[in-house]
């Protein structure tokens, strides 16, 4: 290939310009809401009731799962038409110039932070989950660290004062 007819080739950027970028399908985001309200769910069913309550500390966790169960169908069904047009070639996932790391981090946190709940604790994991949220969407480190603060003690009193719901201790037990 002579050196004109590279210089006017069409780069890998150029390929995809006139497609549109959907990022991450509803279906694939839906999916794994479904799967995450699942185990929210299995986890909830799992947890130890508390003495002579009716409703015991995994109702939460297994309404929200259930939850996340219906509401990640809703997305699964919406994210059809972003299917077909990949399946056209009329969208791509991603450009290149297009891409962040913001859903891929939340998701991987979010799997971490359920893996390591029990072991690490609630205070500690939640102040941490939270801090990393705000500081990927581009919030400063002091900020940050107060609203993470405040959240996770009010969501610790919150479910252990107000709903006595017990929480993991981790490694603060």
């Amino acid at each position: 290939m002579e050196r004109s007819e590279a210089m006017n080739a069409p780069s890998p950027r150029d390929d995809n310009a006139d497609r549109i970028a959907t990022g991450v399908p509803d279906t694939v985001l839906g999916l794994l809401f479904m799967i995450g309200g699942v185990v929210l769910a299995v986890t909830g069913t799992r947890m130890e009731g508390l003495g002579g309550m009716t409703i015991g500390g995994g109702t939460l966790p297994i309404i929200i799962g259930c939850a996340f169960v219906l509401a990640g169908g809703i997305l699964a069904f919406q994210g059809r038409v972003e299917i077909a047009m990949l399946r056209r070639h009329a969208a791509v996932l991603f450009k290149r110039e297009d891409f962040t790391w913001f859903p891929v981090t939340v998701l991987v946190s979010l799997g971490l932070y359920t893996l390591l709940l029990e072991s690490v604790g609630f205070l500690p994991l939640t102040f941490l989950f939270i801090l990393l949220m705000i500081r990927i969407g581009g919030g400063g480190l002091v900020r940050g660290s107060l609203y993470a603060a405040f959240l996770t003690v009010f969501i610790y009193v919150l479910f252990v004062n107000g709903l006595r719901v017990p929480l993991p201790v981790g490694i603060l037990g």
